[in-house]
């Protein structure tokens, strides 16, 4: 996750919470001010997992993006690992005050399982061929289940919220932390692709540095086409009240999904995985939206 990815993951957490429990008159347990403690906390450990990549990434990206390297050019090592610790510390602060007034202590070990899995993957995680995308893809969907969490620590069944029209908030739940892990893999994949040069230079196991691009295209167009067929599931379920919604996914989210697809057949180049990185944005922002368009 990079840094500018701090943004949308801070805003993917705030509408959660904000739009999507209130459409649903969830009864939270915890206040507003100490949810935006828990995004704080999230985005800092988030932030100090990207600073450590960055320092175990370093030999690769002086290949794939010299540009882009800060750490030492505007930051010592020292610094940059006086950071990082501060950073995880201020996340885990946070993260022990959400769950200290939740009256759950417990919920503090979650916020130390991305502290954790983002060291082990910057150390070692990051050269393990498929377990490294997968691991921070769900990660990002991790940081959206805490926000869901976080309404039902008092006790309340998340099986009462099933809505008047369509979607349970269980099955609405489940659409989106799939949907986020779904993507953000198929974008992690996509910048190995991008990176692949360095990465075979360093000896980094990734799809593309093993296999080549074409098996890593293939990977990309089935992970894809399972997504789109969850999509189509949902279309044709019984969904009358939700035509807004399904036709959205159709048009806009599934016609997004086959541009991605039809692009990654022009796809040869580093640098052309870089605009279908791009693209992929674009592709998580319209999915983004259509958590306003479900009618609860």
């Amino acid at each position: 996750m990079r840094y500018p990815n701090l943004i949308m993951l801070a805003l993917f957490q705030a509408v959660i919470w904000f739009y999507l429990l209130e459409q649903y008159q969830v009864s939270k347990t915890l206040s507003d001010f100490y949810f935006i403690l828990n995004i704080l906390a999230t985005v800092f450990i988030a932030a100090a997992g990207n600073i450590i990549n960055d320092m175990y990434d370093l030999k690769t990206d002086q290949i794939n993006k010299p540009h882009k390297i800060w750490i030492p050019n505007f930051l010592s090592f020292k610094k940059a690992w006086l950071l990082y610790f501060v950073l995880n510390s201020m996340g885990l602060i946070a993260g022990f005050w959400v769950s200290w007034q939740s009256n759950n202590i417990w919920f503090w070990g979650l916020y130390l399982i991305p502290v954790f899995l983002l060291f082990l993957y910057a150390i070692r995680l990051k050269k393990v061929i498929y377990i490294n995308n997968m691991l921070v893809a769900g990660l990002i969907a991790y940081s959206l289940f805490l926000a869901f969490e976080l309404a039902f620590l008092g006790g309340n069944s998340i099986h009462y919220y099933k809505g008047n029209y369509g979607f349970s908030l269980l099955e609405t739940i489940r659409f989106i932390l799939l949907f986020a892990f779904l993507l953000n893999w198929i974008r992690e994949i996509v910048k190995d692709a991008e990176d692949v040069i360095g990465d075979r230079a360093n000896g980094v196991n990734s799809l593309p540095s093993k296999y080549g691009l074409e098996y890593t295209k293939n990977g990309l167009k089935l992970i894809t086409f399972f997504l789109l067929g969850i999509l189509l599931s949902i279309a044709i379920s019984n969904r009358i009240d939700q035509k807004i919604f399904v036709l959205y996914l159709i048009l806009a989210v599934g016609m997004s999904l086959m541009i991605f697809v039809k692009q990654l057949k022009f796809a040869h180049q580093p640098k052309d995985f870089h605009k279908i990185s791009i693209l992929l944005k674009i592709i998580m922002l319209i999915g983004f939206f259509s958590v306003f368009l479900i009618r609860i």
